[in-house]
């Protein structure tokens, strides 16, 4: 029998195709987070690889961010992964657990091996030492600077582009020390002296929902 009574829906297949979710469990600030696979198709591809994904939903399912993973043994490999259960940790990272499938060119079974695979990664998705994960906010070079950096007292954030932003600063744990609405605007400056020294990170969502994120030494 068919049910036509949805009490919500909300699609997030903008980011890639065929996606599979596995994975949706609630988080402490109300939302949740999934993990499921995806096929990543570039454009000029029929088709692409299953590749893992997170995805971060608020109180109301829609989504705040999207992240796929790329295990840094694929280079100029063959290869498959996903993520299918996934939890949050008490100092708000989360842990997801799936399966890597690649071809190593040589070995038993003609070098083809399966793997578990593990990660652990910060409140916004990034892994956690260099939030190296191959996703959109690092092929924007250009789109954000921080200055100074090292900061003392007070640092400005300079946006390539003018429009409605959404600064957050937050500290190595995952948490959220510095929020600020913007409106077109193409920077700002924001007085830190306050902060503990040590590294944060700031991450910038514009209208469009692009995220840009950048690492800030606090002295």
């Amino acid at each position: 029998m068919l049910c036509r009574d949805t009490i919500v829906e909300h699609p997030y297949n903008v980011h890639a195709r065929y996606q599979q979710l596995f994975k949706l469990a609630a988080t402490d600030d109300g939302g949740y987070i999934a993990v499921g696979t995806h096929r990543y198709v570039s454009s000029d591809e029929e088709s692409g690889w299953p590749i893992g994904f997170m995805l971060k939903l608020d109180a109301d399912l829609n989504e705040e961010w999207y992240r796929y993973y790329v295990p840094s043994i694929w280079e100029g490999m063959g290869r498959w992964n996903n993520l299918t259960d996934v939890v949050e940790n008490e100092n708000g990272t989360y842990t997801a657990v799936g399966l890597i499938y690649t071809n190593t060119g040589d070995g038993p079974q003609n070098g083809f091996i399966q793997d578990t695979y593990v990660l652990t990664v910060d409140s916004l998705g990034c892994l956690v030492e260099g939030c190296d994960v191959g996703i959109s906010e690092f092929e924007y070079a250009d789109a954000l600077h921080l200055f100074p950096n090292p900061v003392n007292e007070s640092v400005t954030i300079q946006f390539s582009t003018r429009d409605n932003w959404i600064v957050k600063i937050l500290n190595t744990q995952g948490q959220l020390v510095v929020k600020k609405h913007l409106a077109h605007t193409s920077f700002v400056s924001l007085e830190i002296s306050d902060l503990p020294a040590g590294f944060y990170l700031v991450n910038c969502s514009n209208s469009k929902g692009e995220i840009l994120v950048r690492h800030l030494i606090k002295n």
